[in-house]
């Protein structure tokens, strides 16, 4: 097995997303809410140990195997992510909003889950390298990380305004949690992809290159600026009310920044994966203690 610092830090990752989802659901076993996040949590978990897997393992099979089962686990992390923004910390004040939008998450999710179970060539391949597995991301695959980013995109919008607008402290306080702390495990993807983009060959990532990759380089660069905009926002909002949360939030930020920057100083893929799977591993850990 590859036990590479990388493979390690996902693997723990992915088990500590388990704990703090256990966690999570001893607090309050009878909230739906808290069922709803061990829910995702354990869709987090297994699709972020899965892809791991498929890295450690040098049985060619094995790792196809894997890599061949993460994708019905990061689908239904998709949605759920996308649902939890619906319902978290409390719905949309209009609930036929609520059940159009739980209604267009549900509909995408599974018509994706069908298509994979068919084909799974259309969102990615495998092939050997010098006797390991080497995988690469087909049109439906980067089609998915596309929803990937607009599902936390969405996330990161709904808390915003919530830690903004929200009179209710509790509400305030669990969104800037949730916020601050998810921003942390999935703004890194985006945010050290674009980078690297931006610093290598801006114009073979965002023009050039096959369209699906082109449109999912502009989606993580679209995401970047929402993030943005969230941290302008907060920076602005003068009122001493959620002062706390706002510099949770901020420093949250702060730590996507740092491993952006650290990204276009390092332009490797290793180097940006190192980088994500520690920011995986700080999230759980993160988000444990914001909670309790």
């Amino acid at each position: 097995m590859d036990l590479s610092l990388n493979n390690l830090l996902g693997l723990g990752a992915g088990l500590c997303v388990v704990a703090v989802g256990l966690f999570v659901l001893a607090a309050r076993p009878n909230s739906f809410l808290h069922r709803f996040f061990f829910l995702l949590a354990l869709a987090d978990a297994a699709s972020t140990l899965l892809f791991g897997l498929s890295y450690t393992v040098e049985t060619p099979e094995l790792a196809v195997y894997f890599r061949g089962v993460y994708w019905y686990f990061f689908l239904l992390f998709v949605a759920l992510l996308g649902a939890f923004a619906v319902l978290f910390p409390r719905p949309f004040t209009r609930p036929h909003l609520t059940a159009l939008a739980l209604g267009l998450i549900a509909f995408a999710s599974v018509a994706l889950c069908v298509l994979y179970a068919r084909r799974h060539d259309l969102f990615w391949s495998a092939s050997l390298v010098n006797g390991r597995v080497a995988f690469a991301m087909e049109p439906w695959g980067n089609v998915s990380q596309i929803l990937f980013a607009g599902a936390t995109a969405f996330l990161g919008a709904r808390m915003t305004l919530l830690v903004l607008r929200e009179p209710s402290d509790s509400h305030r306080r669990q969104a800037a949690f949730v916020l601050g702390g998810m921003t942390l495990a999935y703004a890194p993807y985006a945010a050290t992809i674009t980078a690297q983009a931006l610093l290598v060959d801006p114009r073979l990532y965002f023009l050039e290159s096959r369209w699906d990759r082109v449109a999912a380089y502009w989606a993580f660069a679209a995401f970047c600026v929402s993030l943005v905009a969230s941290g302008a926002l907060l920076l602005r909002h003068a009122r001493s009310d959620g002062a706390g949360e706002r510099r949770f939030v901020l420093g949250c930020y702060g730590g996507v920044l740092a491993l952006a920057l650290a990204a276009a100083a390092f332009p490797s893929a290793e180097v940006a994966a190192l980088l994500r799977s520690g920011a995986l591993l700080a999230y759980p850990v993160l988000l444990g203690y914001a909670i309790a």
